[in-house]
């Protein structure tokens, strides 16, 4: 997309536009790229709505369990 573009000039924004966005539970796991992470993300989803947003997290951002002081 960008090939003509790159000669050493920095760039300071770029953007993208998205247009036909629809409800999540309207989408076609067909349109991802790897349908067990479509499978996964769904199940992720359906995990936050109910426990919240904190019940999933990424193993890198886990610390360990609470401590007390």
């Amino acid at each position: 997309m960008l090939a003509k573009e790159i000669d050493g000039t920095a760039f300071r924004l770029m953007g993208a536009g998205v247009s036909a966005l629809r409800p999540g539970s309207q989408a076609d796991d067909t349109d991802m790229l790897d349908r067990r992470s479509a499978h996964a993300e769904r199940a992720i989803d359906d995990l936050r709505k109910k426990f919240g947003n904190a019940a999933v997290i990424r193993g890198i951002a886990y610390d360990g369990p609470e401590k007390a002081e």
